[in-house]
């Protein structure tokens, strides 16, 4: 199964820059999909931000997920 990976810096509540991967299937397309993700993590971590876009979150490569 391959995995998109999505390279994301983001600006934190601190002022402080956030580096996170969003991985996806690489199937998945659609970019406010992939942005809303990244959404979502950033909620659940507590860090207000502004709208993801292309200029914080862009491909960055394909790899084989391995599964355990």
């Amino acid at each position: 199964m391959g995995v998109a990976v999505w390279d994301t810096y983001v600006v934190r509540n601190d002022g402080n820059k956030m580096h996170f991967d969003i991985i996806v299937l690489e199937e998945e397309k659609n970019i406010n999909t992939i942005f809303q993700f990244g959404q979502d993590y950033l909620k659940d971590k507590n860090v207000n931000s502004e709208i993801l876009t292309s200029k914080e979150c862009e491909f960055c490569h394909i790899e084989e997920a391995s599964v355990k």
